[in-house]
């Protein structure tokens, strides 16, 4: 607009200028005003390819757009869904630990609080398969997806070797042994639902990468939420106690940060693992690597 407004007022003063008598050749793409001698004052060109107007005024030259073109418009962005996209391994392999342990309920039953979940063990794990999963593109270029996935879930809770959890007055109660059990634990099982935005591409994220070769490191952050069931197990004695008042609902977070085809994941429930005065309140975190295939 300001080239357009300057022009104007550049032929403006040329021609007012200029002599009196003046003589315009209009020919196909080109107008030219001289003045008196055959002096050029004005010269308008317009180039077809490019529709451009180019003006001299005087010796001096500029370049105006067409008016009548526009830009093209930028093409609306579709969402790209992959069905089988996003970073959830096939199997996940973790480490289960045990959070903010209180034994509160026990003291309504005059039991004796022992500690049977501050139980340290290489056994406690956690193992994740993913069933299905689909992903959406939330940005042109892929930088950021939603994820969405179906997993089954395991849990292994160990337990001390002597101690072993029994139902007893509508609670889970732990029950001291004389001689020691042998692989004591609790057992949960279900399915869990997680959604989570995935940032692929780190280095290009965060501006640390200005080649066009795209990057494997991703991380990713989101909710789950589990339908679980548990039993309390003992080996030797073969003792089963099912339906041990576990809250079969559980709401969690998530998170994950890897590279290629492997991750690291840490999750945590948020719901506590028993139901009200049923059970100890505590929660459960697990950490471990995932596998993608």
């Amino acid at each position: 607009m300001k080239k357009f407004i300057i022009t104007l007022v550049l032929v403006f003063a040329a021609i007012s200028s200029s002599y009196a008598q003046y003589d315009v050749n209009n020919d196909e793409g080109k107008v030219t005003v001289t003045g008196d001698g055959g002096k050029q004052i004005v010269n308008i060109v317009q180039e077809p390819q490019s529709d451009r107007l180019l003006v001299e005024v005087l010796g001096m030259k500029l370049q105006l757009r067409n008016g009548d073109s526009q830009k093209a418009p930028r093409p609306t962005y579709v969402p790209k869904f992959k069905p089988h996209g996003g970073h959830l391994a096939l199997i996940e392999l973790g480490y289960n630990y045990v959070q903010n342990q209180d034994y509160y309920y026990l003291e309504m039953m005059e039991v004796e609080d022992y500690d049977f979940l501050g139980y340290k063990s290489w056994k406690s794990l956690n193992i994740n398969m993913t069933l299905s999963k689909i992903s959406v593109d939330l940005e042109r270029n892929g930088l950021a997806s939603l994820t969405f996935g179906y997993q089954s879930v395991f849990h292994f809770q160990m337990l001390p070797n002597n101690i072993r959890l029994e139902k007893h007055k509508g609670m889970i109660v732990p029950v001291k042994a004389d001689e020691p059990y042998k692989n004591s634990y609790i057992f949960t099982a279900g399915f869990r639902i997680p959604v989570i935005v995935e940032l692929n591409d780190l280095p290009r994220i965060f501006g640390a990468k200005e080649s066009g070769k795209k990057s494997n490191w991703f991380m990713s952050c989101g909710l789950h939420l589990d339908i679980l069931s548990s039993m309390a197990v003992t080996r030797k004695p073969n003792t089963t106690e099912r339906n041990i008042y576990n809250n079969s609902l559980q709401l969690g977070i998530n998170a994950r940060i890897g590279w290629g085809n492997y991750y690291v994941y840490m999750t945590r429930n948020i719901t506590n693992v028993f139901k009200e005065d049923r059970g100890p309140f505590f929660n459960t975190s697990t950490v471990g690597i995932g596998f993608l295939f």
